[in-house]
């Protein structure tokens, strides 16, 4: 079969040349030519020019975002009435990340505000010499904000720590075209090759188009409004070069385009031809022939094995029987299928109309119905979804029984499934609920991803029924539901380093394999913005980490990964480095004594032992003692086992829990004890996480005696308010939040760690996390029953300070109080009978966690401080109430001395002044001192070089 891609497209913004067949019009308008920076604010002006005699230059600010504004003057150019903007452009410097181009116009969305991509780190090297930059208004990344008479195109950056960027900007004009070049897979013609590329004009204006290969004349090309042209372009190759690569290399020649004439438009891209790999027959994806005979062997030689086998083949019977009847309408994302009050999750339960159910919450049983005309109301088009994804993997099981039983009804069940799809796949619409969006969006399930998650399983149905199906039909497949579902939905979002990618690059891969396409499939594996290779190297930190800090993502990046690792396995490249081992190690040195992980982030609790049929393809692979142990967890009666199960488990894991900093996933440990009954505090001070992470640098959680005594809440549905309102902000976690504002999501810095006499200990600062305070917290271990808090903080002026503390268990030990009024604040307003205290003198609460464990909370007097006690939702939803308590101080600088006792042994905390003078936000001296235990006086010194913790007794 010929080989496919997915079309790259590239958009390329073009003024119209004079003698063109342009309506009438000018071809485009300088909006300002730069020459002085009068409405540039912000901007210096600069001889260093690319047109005439001037150019603006900013000095962007390091490690922020920063707006840099152009106004248009009234008597300038109407936005409206163009079709795009060009720029040149260059920087000095480094630690860029990225530049957009943000637009108003009264005339364009009510002067909302407009989002245009132009350069992000890893996507293209950084412009060190002048170089044009074209935006099309009709490609733009996003609406913003709320209507605005304002005219303005401002250029927002992104920049490093430590960057020393200097942006240079001239000639900025408004075009009156736009046109685009689409390149398709380079394809052999005899001895030569050819580059099919598609020029395409979807504006109200004739353009002409010039384009070329490296240096030679380029070729002139009209394109009338509303054209497309396909041109076979030929490819110069060095063939001996060519016969000396290796197999996915390729050889690349530059192709440039421009609207005639003028230079200010044109764009460069890189045509590939790519040395074919030499694949074995099919199946060659999920499972191979050899696979397939150790797959039998397993089932004939171990009773795990045989037990899944049984079940998923008496599956597969019961559905032969069942009529193939595919849903009318794709599906939508489960970001609001749950209850809207108390965020629990829901299940669809009754039928009760054609492609409409009941919605049930899991917890409460409250029945909810779908609307669909809406987003947050489709509860339908969420089980629509489900629908979709389930024929797909039907399709893939039948297909696996037929591999292993080599019975034909199983094939051709797999087969009706599939050539089902390629009669109504491209039928489903890819907009929802009236948005003319199609970005990203799903024809059979919600988006981008889970099409991806869809086609791997539909990829690897047609592998291995591929003998079942006809040329015709294989064609069939690949033109009406694998190229289309990557061309429109799948590819066109550039996700780069994330979870969500490496979802999309199984899918490419996979399709590339299963129609040997070599472009795809290196796309999936050596881009080098978004490819395997990248997210390995970007996005497993040291340590193996992966770096969006939540547990749930990394094991479903884990996920992700397998079947493009498995497939290429098949296919002869070997995809398991050391990196990849980590990714699978990491989890087991971050575990709670009790093997639970730690649910920071937008996460659940992930209990290890019953997890792992996750380790029984890292056993497979590698022979690594932990990976064995962990198979004894479960009855390995899975589909993972039955696919790569080794013949036997090892003994149970030796987890013991100790004190460590994690530096380069930012989170320090301290623990004492045995077994389940260690405590074990696991303090965040993280690197940014981007959108999964959360507002909470410096929080912690809290185990001891088997159970959380204080947790983090983790998350909720993404688009519910709770979750917005509550779960992803900072009071919902144990730390600092100022003004009534949540913390920025930046990274703090661990200042010291270490054993002191036999007391573990951490000091952390906020870092960029909170703008102008700075806070320190030092945690203290002083044994497994005593966990003492120094926070230090000083800020640039007088501030509104809540530091917040969550503990498990029901309030037992309350001094009196007053009723609170919240401030109108939806966080403070989520808490529930919130109660106020004096605590100048200190306080002391406590929760009844079990029936004979009682935990109790300390805090210093010193200074004036309202105590706030209430319940705030915990872990899973608003049902789950978890005690609050919020020490509310306002001060310029301050300190707050607190404790938490195991065993509920109240210690007194003592504040002992500094014989020098300096205030405790600098010098903190703190005596600790409980019944049956020495005194001991902590001495915590953040700025001390040497010595910033230390202690006497």
């Amino acid at each position: 079969m010929k080989t496919r891609s997915i079309l790259c497209a590239i958009a390329i913004s073009a003024l119209l040349a004079p003698g063109t067949h342009a309506a009438p019009g000018p071809a485009f308008r300088v909006i300002n030519p730069a020459e002085s920076p009068e409405q540039f604010r912000g901007a210096e002006g600069t001889a260093e020019a690319k047109v005439d005699e001037g150019a603006v230059v900013w000095n962007v600010p390091p490690g922020k975002t920063s707006f840099f504004p152009l106004f248009v003057a009234d008597a300038g150019p109407d936005l409206g009435d163009f079709a795009g903007l060009a720029f040149w452009w260059r920087v000095k410097g480094d630690g860029l990340r990225s530049i957009t181009i943000k637009t108003r116009c009264p005339s364009m969305h009510e002067g909302r505000q407009l989002v245009f991509p132009v350069w992000r780190k890893g996507k293209a090297a950084v412009p060190r010499e002048w170089t044009p930059a074209q935006v099309s208004f009709a490609a733009r990344g996003g609406i913003q904000g709320d209507p605005s008479d304002l005219r303005v195109i401002e250029f927002r950056t992104q920049t490093d720590r430590g960057s020393n960027v200097r942006l240079f900007v001239d000639h900025v004009v408004a075009l009156a075209g736009t046109f685009q070049v689409r390149v398709a897979t380079s394809r052999q013609d005899g001895d030569n090759w050819l580059a099919p590329i598609t020029f395409s004009n979807p504006g109200n204006h004739d353009i002409v188009v010039n384009y070329g290969l490296g240096a030679a004349t380029g070729n002139l090309l009209t394109l009338a409004a509303g054209q497309s042209i396909e041109k076979l372009v030929p490819i110069p190759i060095d063939r001996e070069a060519f016969a000396r690569l290796r197999p996915l290399a390729s050889l690349a020649t530059p192709l440039w385009a421009e609207q005639y004439g003028v230079e200010l438009t044109r764009t460069r891209r890189m045509l590939h031809v790519l040395k074919p790999l030499p694949l074995p027959p099919h199946p060659r994806l999920l499972v191979d022939s050899d696979h397939v005979v150790k797959i039998k062997d397993r089932i004939r030689s171990h009773a795990w094995a045989d037990t899944y086998w049984n079940k998923l083949r008496k599956k597969a019977d019961h559905a032969l029987e069942r009529a193939i009847e595919l849903p009318t309408r794709g599906g939508v994302a489960a970001h609001h299928y749950a209850n809207p009050k108390t965020g629990g999750h829901l299940r669809a339960a009754k039928k009760i109309g054609p492609w409409e159910w009941e919605h049930i919450d899991r917890k409460t049983g409250a029945v909810f119905h779908g609307d669909p005309a809406s987003f947050q109301t489709d509860l339908d088009g969420v089980k629509i979804g489900y629908v979709h994804a389930a024929w797909a993997r039907e399709a893939r099981d039948q297909a696996f029984v037929h591999q292993i039983t080599g019975d034909a009804q199983y094939a051709s069940r797999a087969r009706d499934i599939l050539l089902a799809y390629a009669e109504t796949y491209l039928s489903y619409p890819r907009t929802r609920h009236g948005d003319p969006k199609t970005h990203g969006i799903g024809r059979a399930t919600a988006n981008y991803l889970t099409e991806s998650t869809w086609v791997i399983d539909m990829a690897q149905a047609t592998d291995m029924i591929w003998g079942r199906l006809s040329e015709s039909e294989r064609r069939r497949l690949a033109d009406n539901v694998f190229y289309p579902a990557l061309r429109d939905s799948i590819d066109p979002v550039r996700c780069y380093v994330h979870n969500i990618q490496c979802w999309k690059n199984s899918a490419l891969g996979l399709v590339g394999l299963l129609y040997n396409d070599p472009e795809l499939l290196n796309k999936a594996l050596h881009d080098q913005a978004e490819g395997y290779w990248q997210q390995l190297k970007e996005g497993i930190l040291p340590g193996g980490v992966w770096y969006e800090g939540s547990w749930g993502y990394h094991f479903y990046t884990m996920s992700a990964l397998v079947p493009l690792t498995e497939a290429c396995r098949h296919c002869g490249i070997d995809l398991y480095v050391p990196t990849l081992k980590s990714l699978y190690q990491a989890p087991l040195d971050f575990a709670m004594p009790d093997l639970r992980l730690p649910n920071f982030n937008d996460a659940g609790l992930i209990d290890l032992t019953r997890s792992s049929a996750r380790y029984e393809l890292a056993a497979a692979r590698w022979d690594e003692p932990a990976f064995h142990a962990m198979l004894s967890y479960g009855k390995r009666a899975t589909r993972d086992a039955l696919l790569h199960g080794i013949p036997a488990a090892g003994g149970e894991p030796n987890v013991s829990a100790r004190s460590v900093n994690h530096k380069d996933a930012g989170y320090a440990v301290l623990a004492k004890g045995e077994g389940e009954n260690t405590t074990w505090l696991c303090l965040k001070y993280s690197p940014s996480a981007g959108y999964h992470d959360h507002p909470d640098r410096l929080g912690f959680i809290l185990y001891a005696r088997g159970k959380i005594v204080s947790p983090d809440p983790g998350s909720l549905s993404y688009g519910l308010d709770l979750q917005r309102d509550w779960y992803k902000t900072t009071l919902s976690h144990s730390t600092l939040m100022v003004d009534e504002t949540s913390q920025e999501r930046r990274p703090a810095k661990c200042l010291a760690f270490g054993t002191e006499g036999d007391i573990d200990y951490a000091m952390l600062d906020d870092g960029e996390a909170i703008p102008d305070v700075r806070f320190v917290r030092t945690a203290a271990l002083l044994d497994q029953n005593l966990v003492v808090f120094v926070d230090q903080i000083v800020s640039d002026r007088e501030r509104r300070l809540d530091l917040a503390y969550h503990q498990s268990g029901t309030w037992t030990q309350l001094p009196p109080g007053r009723p609170w009024t919240p401030p109108n604040n939806p966080v403070y307003r989520t808490l529930r009978t919130p109660t106020a205290h004096d605590g100048e003198g200190g306080i002391t609460a406590g929760t009844c966690i079990d029936e004979d464990w009682n935990v109790t909370f300390t805090c210093a007097g010193g200074a004036p401080t309202e105590v706030i006690t209430a319940t705030g939702p915990g872990i899973g939803g608003a049902h789950a109430q978890v005690p609050c308590l919020v020490l509310r101080r306002r001060a310029k600088a301050t300190a707050l001395a607190w404790a938490i006792a195991l065993d509920g042994q109240t210690p007194t905390l003592e504040w002992v002044d500094d014989a020098s003078g300096k205030p405790r936000w600098q010098v903190a001296r703190l005596r600790v001192s409980t019944p049956g235990r020495t005194p001991v006086l902590l001495n915590v010194k953040p700025d001390h070089g040497l010595k910033p913790f230390s202690i006497e007794r």
